[in-house]
């Protein structure tokens, strides 16, 4: 199933950017970090500035003027080792076909705002990234009681 999703920028305390696909209706989220550069494209992306010199989206306009397309809309559809996987899928309007572009999700974010086309996650990720939250916090909290465990033991920890 596909999950509709809207970007959001935000800048961490150690001033790393982020992008986040939050789920419309919803409260799940994807985040990815990005770099300054892409950062800055995908301000001017979502307050409908132009853009400067960005190649992918260049290369992508001359394919959808040759097919006399459009871009429908972008995938988020999986995770693979740690890296979130992408597909756009653009539309040639003279024989009504589409054809599916893998691209990097950042560039993919940046050019479906410019497009002004949908954003989508598929349910399966939004799973898979749950799943990977609540293992790392039981491993952490594994390692915590453990070492908590570890001082009482040897007599470092605080007596009652």
């Amino acid at each position: 199933m596909l999950i509709r999703a809207a970007p959001l920028i935000e800048v961490g305390e150690d001033n790393q950017r982020c992008v986040k696909l939050k789920e419309f209706g919803g409260n799940r989220n994807l985040t990815m970090r990005m770099d300054d550069q892409s950062a800055e494209y995908m301000k001017a992306a979502l307050e409908k500035r132009e853009l400067p010199h960005l190649p992918c989206h260049e290369a992508l306009n001359t394919c959808l003027q040759c097919l006399q397309g459009n871009i429908e809309k972008l995938v988020v559809y999986g995770l693979e080792n740690g890296q979130f996987k992408s597909q756009m899928t653009l539309r040639d309007q003279r024989s009504n076909r589409t054809y599916g572009v893998e691209v990097n999700v950042i560039d993919g974010i940046i050019i479906a705002l410019v497009a002004e086309c949908p954003i989508f996650v598929v349910e399966e990720v939004f799973k898979q990234i749950n799943e990977t939250v609540e293992r790392i916090s039981r491993d952490i909290f594994t390692a915590q009681a453990q070492l908590t465990f570890d001082n009482i033991k040897s007599g470092n920890g605080k007596k009652m």
